[in-house]
């Protein structure tokens, strides 16, 4: 249906909504009609590292992105923290003073899990509808979906996906055919057992 929002304009404080038509209002101000969407909110995303040092880090956006072949097998994963920044959103439809918010929610998988819950980060923290800047720091897949929504609740979002892994490999295990000892013959060296089960090797 319909989402309408009615203002009295020389006061601006008089707001109320209507959906699908079948609530009444009346208002002796001007209505506004306003089924457009708002530009969605953007994050900003830096790699940290051991040093503190600051990289960009490009994390993946779009929908259902690790459904899709390219993106699932070429993620762009870093063994340091993410930084993330939320740029805020924007409705251009109407006056600025009725643009209401743009936040975002973090989601987490490890690889034991089957699903993307919220996360809750080391200090106990669930990252949940966020407006302020944020530290990812565990081993994990993230998902995070900022949503941007006007006065007359129309919504816009994206998603971004973010990957750390800060596991080591497992070691190989290199064995000779002479079992250490000296020899005189062509020996056998073979490698084999090394695995990493997070970002994989290149």
């Amino acid at each position: 249906g319909v989402k309408i929002w009615a203002v009295d304009m020389p006061g601006k404080d008089n707001v109320a909504s209507l959906t699908n038509g079948f609530t009444e209002y009346t208002h002796t101000g001007p209505f506004y009609i306003d089924n457009v969407l708002p530009t969605a909110g953007t994050l900003i995303t830096t790699a940290i590292d051991e040093e503190g040092e600051r990289t960009n880090y490009s994390a993946k956006e779009g929908i259902d992105v690790e459904n899709d072949d390219d993106s699932a097998t070429n993620p762009e994963w870093t063994n340091g923290d993410v930084y993330i920044e939320l740029v805020q959103g924007s409705d251009t439809n109407k006056d600025s003073d009725y643009y209401q918010e743009t936040k975002y929610t973090v989601y987490h998988k490890n690889l034991e899990d089957e699903e993307y819950s919220i996360y809750i980060n080391s200090n106990g923290e669930t990252l949940e509808n966020k407006t302020t800047s944020t530290t990812l720091n565990e081993t994990g897949r993230y998902k995070i979906i900022v949503t941007t929504k006007d006065c007359a609740e129309n919504i816009s979002t994206r998603e971004y996906w973010v990957y750390i892994d800060k596991t080591t490999p497992t070691r190989p295990q290199v064995t000779s055919s002479s079992n250490g000892q000296w020899t005189n013959q062509n020996i056998t060296v073979t490698m084999a057992g090394s695995s990493d089960a997070h970002s994989g090797f290149h």
